[in-house]
């Protein structure tokens, strides 16, 4: 059993080729599928950790303003349950908008299938009928 060079030159070419594709259609994507989805996380931490400061910052404040004046108590409970109903409603609309899209995704995505099996059944059919016939 010899080694063939040319065999072995192939297989190195057809292996590098391979990897500059994968590297290429698979590697990359995957890897800036992850990048975007690390920064949205990051991002959604640095949001809440800004609430949470804001959230502080208010409790703080009401606190304050308890021990100085009641009225003020009051206005300040009210000030947080507006900021608290508004980022609710913010969260809700989000959310909503979100599981919108994947509806339409995926509603476009079986009008897609549906009509690829009708495109397949009329050969199959005229086969079946020609079968039948015949």
């Amino acid at each position: 059993m010899t080694i063939q060079i040319s065999v072995l030159l192939w297989a190195v070419i057809s292996f590098l080729v391979l990897m500059l594709l994968l590297n290429k259609f698979l590697y990359k994507p995957i890897l800036a599928m992850l990048d975007e989805r690390r920064r949205r996380v990051e991002e959604a931490a640095r949001m809440k950790s800004e609430m949470d400061e804001t959230a502080a910052a208010a409790s703080a404040a009401e606190q304050a303003a308890a021990e100085e004046d009641p009225a003020e108590t009051e206005r300040l409970r009210e000030r947080q349950n507006a900021f608290e109903t508004a980022a609710a409603e913010a969260a809700k609309k989000h959310r909503e908008a979100r599981l919108e899209a994947y509806r339409q995704a995926l509603a476009e995505e079986r009008s897609a299938i549906e009509e690829g099996l009708w495109q397949q059944l009329d050969p199959l059919a005229e086969a079946a009928a020609e079968k039948i016939l015949s």
